[in-house]
């Protein structure tokens, strides 16, 4: 969502009285800085003159602002507004090509419950941002989306779902039921604004063909695979904060997030242990801009999330090394700047560094599922596990659980078949 459509939704609240003062403010700001970039940008473009005129209606003389604008087939087609503002905002969408949409659009709806959902401290900016991603994906600059949502029913939205969705089976029932569950939320939401008076998504949709779910429960690095990038990373001729960093992943159990919040005050280097307390997360700024902040809680939200994870001779080693490197620093593995490296740089490295080292690349999470995997497999009880894990229960641990296939021994067949 970009700036000019965070100030038309944030201009309807404020029309609907749902806007703060605050927001009010804000938006006050956001406008002036926005109308001088249209201004200067139409300007730049457009070739007409505006200009004012006076009607009458029902005895009262009202101005307004006009121009027109030469389209490519030749014709002029005239612009008019009321305020200045306003003309140069219908410009600027006309030379950006942004669609004029209605208010009552699925669009706009969509939009404005966006934003709701960003403002309801109730719900994590990740799941708001969960629920645009879904947008972007099955329904923006879509057929659907430009229509009324007070004239959409429950026969639109299963054509919709067969052309645009499923296509004849290329996405599986899970990723529809993402779409489905979003375009739900919406016309809920907008029952509760009074704009519709019934759901007509809340029914069967038959007919639909879904693809095959692809199985990745294998795709978990095996210890041969983890035991073989270790060797090449712990042999490169200059150690780096990223080839450390993936060292100490492949060494614990800790989410990505978990790992990045690491500072020096949560290791507890006497006792060989790392308290797992926060992390790192993504949350909206400005209504539509993403930022890494550290918050004091762990994904679970639950005291079971805070918890000492010991350490590994390897994983003190690698510690060693990044105090060596990085000790002046906050963050473990902090590179530039005053924040921790980010997922994104993290992941990169991480495909690079198996790259070079001749094993298949999954993603850092991967990480995870071996730890929990290795420690099932070498005899841990599952309640320790799920509290290393930070799991709030053992059917999410088992979750994680990945073995390998192995042959049974004869002599165990033995005691338990004869």
């Amino acid at each position: 969502m970009n700036q000019i459509e965070l100030t038309a939704i944030l201009e309807q609240q404020r029309k609907d009285g749902t806007l703060s003062s605050e927001g009010s403010e804000y938006l006050d700001a956001l406008k002036k800085q926005e109308s001088g970039f249209i201004k200067n940008y139409v300007d730049s473009v457009h070739k007409g003159t505006i200009r004012t005129k006076q009607k009458k209606k029902n005895g009262k003389t009202t101005e307004y602002y006009w121009t027109e604008v030469l389209t490519r087939d030749g014709t002029y087609k005239e612009f008019s507004a009321r305020t200045e503002d306003g003309l140069y905002r219908k410009l600027y969408c006309y030379y950006e090509g942004i669609p004029q949409e209605s208010k009552m659009s699925l669009a706009s709806i969509f939009k404005s419950y966006y934003i709701d959902r960003c403002n309801d401290a109730s719900i994590s900016s990740q799941t708001a941002h969960y629920d645009l991603s879904t947008w972007n994906r099955f329904y923006k600059d879509k057929s659907l989306a430009s229509m009324d949502i007070r004239s959409i029913k429950s026969s639109h939205i299963l054509r919709y779902f067969k052309r645009e969705v499923c296509k004849n089976g290329e996405v599986t029932q899970k990723a529809f039921m993402k779409a489905h569950t979003l375009l739900n939320m919406i016309f809920d939401y907008a029952m509760l604004g009074d704009i519709v008076s019934a759901n007509p998504s809340r029914t069967r949709f038959p007919g639909l063909k879904f693809a095959e779910p692809k199985d990745n429960s294998q795709e978990v690095y095996t210890k041969e695979e983890r035991d073989k990038l270790l060797r090449y990373l712990r042999n490169l001729p200059q150690q780096t904060v990223y080839s450390l960093a993936v060292q100490l992943a492949a060494c614990l159990c800790l989410r990505l997030g978990e790992l990045r919040a690491l500072t020096w005050d949560d290791y507890d280097e006497d006792n060989g242990k790392l308290l797992i307390w926060h992390q790192i997360v993504k949350v909206e700024k400005d209504g539509y801009k993403r930022s890494d902040i550290d918050v004091p809680y762990t994904k679970s939200h639950s005291k079971k999330g805070r918890r000492w994870v010991p350490v590994s001779t390897e994983a003190a080693k690698v510690l060693k090394q990044l105090r060596d490197l990085n000790g002046d620093r906050h963050y473990i593995i902090q590179s530039k700047g005053s924040m921790s490296i980010t997922e994104q740089n993290f992941n990169e490295k991480l495909k690079q560094f198996c790259r070079e080292a001749g094993v298949p690349y999954y993603s850092s999470h991967k990480f995870r599922f071996y730890g929990i995997t290795a420690l099932y497999d070498a005899g841990a009880e599952e309640e320790t596990i799920r509290q290393i894990a930070g799991h709030t229960t053992v059917d999410m641990t088992r979750h994680y659980r990945r073995s390998e296939d192995r042959e049974l021994p004869k002599s165990l067949l033995e005691a338990v078949f004869n």
